[in-house]
């Protein structure tokens, strides 16, 4: 790397290192919302899982957004294993993915006030999840064209789920008028559907044959 190159690149674990702290306040903050009923002792079981239930659709919220922000940060952290420095560009890149990480709250807080079926709460959800997936995909195929990844990540269909993951929010959304709890299988449908092809596929290649960027 010449000395002008060299002055253009940075090593990776600051980024690391806030990536990491904005995804772990984002999935601390997705609770938040989630209070606990107010009950006036002496109280009934009858009154207590009554209060409890009311709160079925914010946990419901919670138990979704904490399971794919969980999958965000594990692709997010599948990337920059594979990178060998950042350059500044690929730092703002990163930094506009992390701003959608960081309404994941509002986008599941919304969610749980209107309701799991409710489309306009489904809607904003789901525009949310397309930009974290966009901007993904923006930074791996911005690392794949500036030759930043050091080797094949080892799970190489995690490169097909990156790609899907807008697919599949694009599908969402243009269910989410007709029918909401269809808008959730389609998500779904999809992205189980490209992890066992990506699966299937790689494991048609011959052992010695190198796993794709």
């Amino acid at each position: 790397m010449s000395s002008q190159t060299a002055a253009k690149v940075w090593g990776k674990a600051r980024v690391e290192a806030l990536s990491d702290g904005v995804f772990a306040i984002a999935v601390t903050l997705l609770v938040l919302d989630i209070r606990i009923p107010e009950l006036h002792r002496p109280v009934s079981s009858r009154e207590a899982w009554h209060a409890i239930a009311t709160l079925a659709p914010l946990l419901f919220s919670f138990f979704i957004s904490f399971i794919l922000t969980g999958s965000f940060w594990f692709m997010h952290h599948v990337t920059f294993h594979s990178l060998k420095y950042v350059t500044r560009a690929l730092v703002f890149i990163n930094l506009a993915f992390l701003m959608f990480v960081s309404l994941l709250p509002f986008s599941t807080g919304l969610l749980g006030k209107l309701g799991p079926n409710h489309p306009v709460g489904l809607t904003v959800y789901f525009v949310n999840q397309l930009a974290l997936g966009l901007t993904l995909n923006w930074l791996w195929m911005y690392a794949v064209r500036r030759r930043l990844l050091e080797e094949p990540i080892a799970d190489p269909s995690m490169r097909y789920m990156i790609a899907a993951q807008p697919l599949a929010c694009v599908l969402a959304l243009a269910t989410v008028a007709a029918s909401p709890v269809l808008s959730y299988y389609a998500y779904l449908i999809v992205m189980l559907g490209s992890r066992r092809i990506a699966r299937r596929r790689f494991k048609a290649l011959p052992a010695d044959a190198p796993a794709p960027l």
